[in-house]
């Protein structure tokens, strides 16, 4: 398998490169109207990884048995927590100022559409005071 339905890619716009290493958690916090009632906690994460050399997450080492997630997303409320301060004080090798982060972290919650797409890209933007995000292809 060459990716999730789901994926992400963190670009650092204070350093203009992508963003290694940054730990990523992914949930599915509940349904949409019409959906499969299967859900999970905001506490229980579907799975983690951590951003490769490109700043891309494409698999997810998952946490719990959700075979169809391996295939295409079920509908429902979603959301990626990405670790920002933890990669601002690795990024920052010693340089004190480049370790600030206004954001200990970044959750960004999207749905996920009954019927759904089969790929859904989550890029996101971060600096040491500013993110932005946007649905990617």
């Amino acid at each position: 398998m060459e990716r999730h339905p789901i994926t992400c890619h963190i670009l650092d716009t204070t350093r203009g490169r992508p963003a290694e290493n940054v730990l990523c958690q992914i949930y599915r916090i509940g349904n949409v109207s019409g959906g499969p009632q299967r859900a999970t906690s905001e506490t229980e994460a579907l799975g983690k990884a951590r951003t490769n050399k490109d700043g891309r997450v494409a698999l997810w080492t998952l946490e719990n048995s959700f075979p169809e997630f391996t295939t295409a997303p079920l509908p429902g409320l979603y959301k990626i927590r990405f670790e920002t301060e933890q990669y601002f004080v690795t990024a920052a090798n010693g340089d004190v100022e480049k370790t600030k982060s206004f954001f200990p972290f970044v959750d960004v919650h999207f749905t996920i559409p009954s019927p759904a797409d089969a790929h859904y890209h989550i890029p996101l933007l971060i600096s040491n005071y500013s993110y932005s995000t946007y649905r990617g292809s």
